[in-house]
């Protein structure tokens, strides 16, 4: 009884997976432009590149609390800011990074 279990768990899983992957393959794919997100730290300085115009940068401490909230320039400078001294958390649209200002 316990194999019969197993070899029906293991048939609906392949038979889900098989149905997901037919789904994805039918709609078109939207492609979004791609970048590549530079972060660099010096001192108390976080300097943010090459992210999306005006994508929208969070910043939360280590506890899960929004602390401050930027916007990318339009024109594809560069963002800087300070933060004091600790452990924070950047978040973008689709990347998340740990940063420490020491």
């Amino acid at each position: 009884m316990k194999h019969l279990l197993i070899v029906a768990a293991l048939f609906g899983t392949l038979f889900i997976s098989e149905g997901v992957s037919a789904q994805n393959q039918s709609r078109p794919q939207i492609e979004k432009e791609s970048y590549i997100i530079n972060i660099q730290v010096n001192g108390n300085r976080v300097v943010i590149e090459n992210a999306a115009p005006k994508a929208t940068i969070q910043i939360y401490s280590i506890l899960g609390v929004k602390l401050k909230e930027y916007k990318m320039p339009v024109n594809g400078d560069d963002l800087q800011f300070d933060l004091p001294k600790g452990c924070f958390i950047l978040k973008t649209d689709n990347v998340v990074r740990k940063i420490a200002i020491k």
